[in-house]
């Protein structure tokens, strides 16, 4: 990351100059990857992070002030090591983007249901520290499941899709994005590579068919509320 102000003078010119390009087209901005993981940001100093975002979130709106600007992009933390997004948080972050976008990915031994919690613990840290009278949706804006996993087999794929569609919507997540739209490359072996609905030479891949229906299902529908039943580990 341009960490130091004369290190993102090259990068802001880069901002405005691809916001310039397709302002007005209906993209979400979303400034950097996973910004509290160190292998995306090393150190992972979130009041770093703020500055950097709030640099590129002026820049952003320099040239096209009505575009959305969202933070973060980030990899839910565990329950030891919470402390990210509380700093990121006071050092007036809120006050810069106009979402917070999450990546609710879990390990394939949970359901994605695991996350409403987490997004329950975020929403709560957003309302504790949001500017008065200023809304700031979460996002889900990558979520998935490799099929590289020796667990994942195409029955299960297509149904935790699903769930991790429902789950967001039952959670109240604004926007819901599944990664990847297509396998990053031919590896078949490397985790990373096979989240695709498609691989690269374009065939469909598990997933693709569930996702249509449950989208085509709840067009024009909207979540109301969770039925309680006996099980916490019962959704309906």
């Amino acid at each position: 990351p341009p960490f130091s102000s004369r290190q993102f003078v090259p990068f802001g010119r880069y901002v405005r100059a691809t916001v310039s390009r397709y302002a007005g087209k209906g993209y979400v901005w979303e400034i950097w990857n996973e910004a509290n993981y160190a292998l995306f940001w090393p150190g992972t100093n979130p009041e770093q992070y703020v500055s950097f975002a709030r640099r590129t979130a002026t820049a952003i709106r320099s040239v096209a002030p009505r575009e959305w600007v969202v933070g973060v992009s980030g990899a839910f933390p565990n329950a030891s090591d919470d402390s990210w997004f509380p700093r990121a948080f006071q050092a007036g972050l809120l006050n810069d983007v106009d979402a917070i976008s999450m990546h609710p990915y879990v390990s394939p031994h949970l359901v994605p249901e695991t996350r409403e919690a987490s997004w329950r613990w975020l929403r709560d840290l957003v309302q504790l520290y949001k500017p008065a009278g200023k809304q700031i949706p979460l996002l889900s804006t990558e979520g998935g499941f490799s099929r590289a996993d020796a667990a994942m087999t195409p029955l299960r794929r297509g149904r935790e899709l699903t769930r991790y569609v429902l789950g967001s919507l039952a959670s109240g997540i604004g926007m819901i994005n599944v990664f990847n739209w297509i396998d990053l490359d031919f590896d078949t072996n490397f985790r990373n590579m096979r989240f695709g609905l498609y691989d690269q030479a374009g065939v469909e891949q598990s997933g693709v068919q569930e996702l249509r229906r449950v989208v085509g299902t709840l067009q024009g529908w909207r979540f109301s509320k969770r039925l309680l039943t006996s099980s916490p580990d019962d959704y309906v």
